[in-house]
């Protein structure tokens, strides 16, 4: 008996109300936070010509001069890359509540030791967040350090599968059952 007490006493404590409190604390928290803009890429340096000294180089003045001129009017920058554009009122909407039933999946995993499922759950709504949530945001910022830790919780427990002292405990408990039922029969008598 004192090994099964042994092995029982190696399996880890997982706080699954704490956790679950801290995971209930963290979908509260969803709708304050800020969301990105839209996301520009960075415009390339426009080198700015200077206007010669040179008699010769009336041309090439004269260009620049026009463009100058031009670019306190209408001013055009290409940029490089993917914008990427704000989301609608109604998709900010959805992406709250998303992150807020991902979250509550992984509270769910939590107490059905779902490992895999917590773990996905929890790393899909930080993705979201570092997508779509004011990254340079100091509260987005915890959020998504807390969801990151979070998600590195093992909530699975491996039980030991059969006890050495389990067959003798049967035993007792059979021999007690039949000893309590023959006295209530013997009492009706």
């Amino acid at each position: 008996m004192a090994n099964d007490i042994t092995k029982l006493r190696t399996v880890p404590l997982i706080d699954r109300d704490g956790l679950v409190l801290r995971l209930t604390s963290l979908q509260r928290e969803v709708d304050q936070l800020p969301l990105a803009n839209a996301i520009l890429p960075d415009a390339p340096a426009v080198e700015k010509r200077q206007v010669s000294q040179d008699i010769y180089d009336w041309q090439d003045n004269l260009m620049t001069s026009l463009k100058d001129f031009s670019e306190n009017f209408i001013t055009f920058r290409s940029r490089d890359g993917n914008v990427i554009p704000l989301l609608s009122p109604e998709q900010h909407f959805y992406l709250r509540e998303n992150i807020k039933s991902k979250i509550e999946t992984a509270i769910r995993a939590v107490y059905k030791e779902q490992g895999e499922i917590y773990k996905m759950s929890l790393e899909t709504a930080e993705q979201w967040s570092e997508s779509f949530f004011d990254m340079d945001n100091n509260s987005v910022k915890e959020f998504n350090a807390a969801l990151g830790k979070l998600s590195q919780q093992n909530i699975q427990v491996n039980y030991p599968v059969k006890l050495e002292t389990q067959a003798q405990l049967s035993d007792v408990i059979s021999e007690r059952l039949r000893r309590e039922v023959t006295t209530i029969i013997t009492e009706e008598k």
